[in-house]
């Protein structure tokens, strides 16, 4: 297969038509996001959008406390994870860093397909629970935890020393 062409940008209100349609296309058997929701969600955090002729990616966060959450991650279709969320991981890490961020925190539901949570790890993003984050990440992982996520982390800087599990 030729190499997939991917664009990388900053989502736009204009996206948000598309941006709603993959976000519902991605969350099988839950209910539907209003394209008013999705604008909420647009202003509210950080959005990069990956797109190619085969399929979109999407990735959301906020940074706060020098740490980066990430909750909202959609890829349609599944089977492009490697090259449309791999540009996504590197804007959040990119984007960490320019804020001296100590950590990064993907928040997943344990319906995200298993190639996400295989390129996360190939990035260096570890399983880990509340009680193995350093006490200021805790803080604000507990606001964005809900029941049966899972939180793929990764340390950027070593002002915090966090034992490897």
């Amino acid at each position: 297969m030729d190499e997939l062409k991917v664009a990388v940008r900053r989502a736009k209100q204009s996206d948000v038509p598309a941006i709603t349609g993959l976000i519902n296309a991605s969350r099988k058997g839950r209910s539907p996001l209003s394209q008013e929701k999705v604008k909420e969600r647009i202003m509210q955090k950080g959005y990069r959008i990956s797109i190619s002729r085969q399929g979109a990616a999407m990735v959301g966060w906020q940074t706060e406390n020098l740490v980066t959450l990430v909750d909202d991650l959609f890829v349609y279709p599944v089977e492009l994870v490697p090259a449309l969320v791999s540009p996504l991981v590197d804007e959040v890490e990119k984007a960490a860093a320019e804020l001296a961020c100590e950590a990064i925190i993907f928040f997943m539901n344990q319906d995200v397909p298993d190639n996400v949570f295989s390129l996360l790890r190939e990035n260096k993003y570890l399983p880990r629970k509340m009680k193995d984050l350093h006490p200021y990440w805790q803080e604000v992982a507990e606001e964005r935890l809900s029941e049966g996520s899972i939180m793929m982390v990764k340390q950027t800087s070593d002002r915090v020393r966090v034992e490897p599990l």
